[in-house]
């Protein structure tokens, strides 16, 4: 009877707890500036919505010193790994109050979300580059030679190679705005759900980057899994699969930049030990990446990370515990390979 009874008041504080959590993000929206907040964060079409505020970078920067403050032509700007968030002309002073509010809202729900302003920048207007991938380009680093759990020590410091490539765009004042599509475990061809594995790469290539506002490029470095995960994919179902990522990003109008796989032979996870054919297919998908014509360029993330005496193998500096996934210094070397100007070609939609 006293067991049955903890358990009912265990239940009972759980669903209070969670009630008046649910009740705390409810909060009636009043002002005028929430209320703008509000509907650019609820609107169907993210980038139709306009949004002002009397902010300064200096302000912006102080309210939320954890993004990055961006100018551009259309007005000043907050952004995070994501992508742009707000953007706004100077309208509304009254917004700057529920600014730091309105971002972490933002992020709480897992929206990227841009709004244009009509104000005046001192850049150009950016163009998205949406980098798209798997756990490598997500940034995961594991603690140990099964990749599970995260290395707790580098996660969260903003050194994964779309970070790196973004701090290059930006010390070189190229108007890019990197936006991070990396999921854990994905795969070209094959969905895991419900394993929350996310969609395929190629069921989830529009809605995660090809209708990104502002989007006028992709860089592709995905596939490893499909190699390495059953069902094993050979080099002609990649080939294919490619070629569609490709289609797609040309019909949209878009760049599309296709990176080479890194090795992973010596890996438990993807590695030659449970899939003995695995680092023959990387070599032949990878041969064709470096020579086909169809993408609009090529990224040689295997010769940047390579070990120079044994290329099925990640070079140690550049290699975390589990021989799959780089090192904070192995991504490093992933953004630094990176051809900016080819980048800097992607044209921003007219739209």
């Amino acid at each position: 009877m006293i067991g049955t009874l903890v358990v009912a008041v265990a239940v009972a504080a759980v669903v209070v707890a969670g009630l008046i959590l649910w009740l705390r993000t409810r909060r009636v929206v009043t002002t005028p500036a929430e209320r703008a907040v509000h509907s650019a964060l609820h609107t169907a079409s993210l980038a139709a919505v306009p949004l002002r505020g009397g902010l300064t970078a200096e302000s912006a920067g102080a309210a939320a010193p954890h993004l990055r403050v961006l100018t551009g032509a259309e007005g000043l700007g907050v952004a995070d790994a994501e992508g742009v968030l707000l953007a706004w002309d100077g309208a509304h002073a009254d917004l700057a109050e529920t600014f730091a509010e309105a971002v972490r809202r933002a992020l709480a729900g897992g929206r990227a979300v841009l709004v244009k302003g009509g104000g005046e920048g001192d850049q150009a207007a950016r163009v998205v580059v949406v980098a798209f991938g798997d756990s490598i380009t997500d940034g995961f680093v594991g603690a140990t030679p099964l990749a599970v759990p995260a290395d707790r020590a580098v996660a969260d410091t903003n050194g994964r190679y779309p970070d790196v490539l973004q701090r290059r765009l930006d010390a070189a004042n190229i108007p890019v705005s990197v936006v991070n599509a990396g999921i854990g475990s994905n795969r070209v061809l094959t969905s895991g759900e419900p394993l929350l594995l996310g969609p395929s790469g190629l069921a989830r290539f529009e809605r995660d980057a090809l209708n990104r506002a502002g989007v006028g490029g992709v860089l592709v470095q995905e596939g490893i899994n499909d190699l390495g995960l059953p069902p094993h994919a050979d080099a002609p179902a990649m080939i294919a699969g490619y070629e569609q990522l490709i289609e797609a990003a040309h019909r949209h109008g878009k760049k599309i930049w296709l990176g080479t796989l890194l090795p992973a032979s010596d890996a438990i996870v993807d590695g030659t030990l449970l899939v003995p054919g695995s680092e023959a297919t990387r070599q032949q998908i990878n041969a064709w990446i470096r020579t086909q014509t169809l993408a609009d360029g090529v990224v040689d993330f295997d010769a940047a990370v390579r070990d120079p005496g044994n290329p099925a193998v990640l070079r140690d500096a550049y290699s975390g515990p589990d021989r799959l996934h780089p090192s904070l210094a192995g991504y490093r070397a992933m953004a630094e390979t990176i051809d900016l100007t080819m980048l800097a070609a992607a044209e921003s939609p007219s739209c």
